[in-house]
């Protein structure tokens, strides 16, 4: 099982990206039928074959591809929902290949808009966001909070973990 882990992690860091996009479609109101494609490429990764790693390299390719135009759809998708009349806006995580390295587009001091899926208001930039709630705000959303003593963990009344670092955004 040890290969499990430790085999075609680039692909398993596609499939997570495109659970979160997925999930973050959910909680704006995305139905089954408008993001089909996207979650059946997750499905099809997601076979025994795609996610343990032992598909052939020819599949495995075809595999991070279809993840890849996945998150793509589901960014556009979101994209519309939260900002329909801005054509400037763009998601922050941008990659020009399936296994290229991906960028973040917006620097630091950037307006930018967050996209809070969970049930409890977070905090960016000093600013509340709601619950599956859009707000602009300025990036970076807090700097990573790292204890002093190392070994220690930190969370909030909702169970989020605020130290030594505090959960990602969703970013556009």
């Amino acid at each position: 099982w040890s290969g499990y882990f430790t085999s075609r992690v680039f692909d398993k860091a596609l499939d997570r990206k495109l659970e979160r996009v997925l999930y973050a479609a959910d909680t704006l109101g995305a139905t089954p039928k408008e993001l089909q494609e996207p979650r059946r490429a997750l499905s099809l990764f997601q076979h025994h074959d795609g996610v343990t790693g032992t598909a052939k390299n020819n599949v495995v390719d075809d595999y991070a591809k279809r993840i890849h135009q996945a998150i793509h759809t589901v960014q556009d998708w979101i994209k519309l929902k939260i900002t329909p009349n801005d054509d400037e806006v763009v998601a922050c995580w941008q990659s020009d290949a399936p296994r290229g390295l991906t960028q973040n587009l917006c620097g630091e001091s950037t307006e930018t808009f967050v996209y809070n899926p969970l049930p409890t208001i977070q905090k960016c930039s000093g600013k509340n966001v709601p619950p599956k709630q859009t707000k602009q705000v300025q990036y970076p959303c807090q700097q990573p909070n790292i204890n002093s003593s190392g070994n220690t963990f930190k969370f909030d009344q909702h169970g989020l973990m605020i130290e030594p670092i505090k959960e990602q955004w969703m970013k556009w």
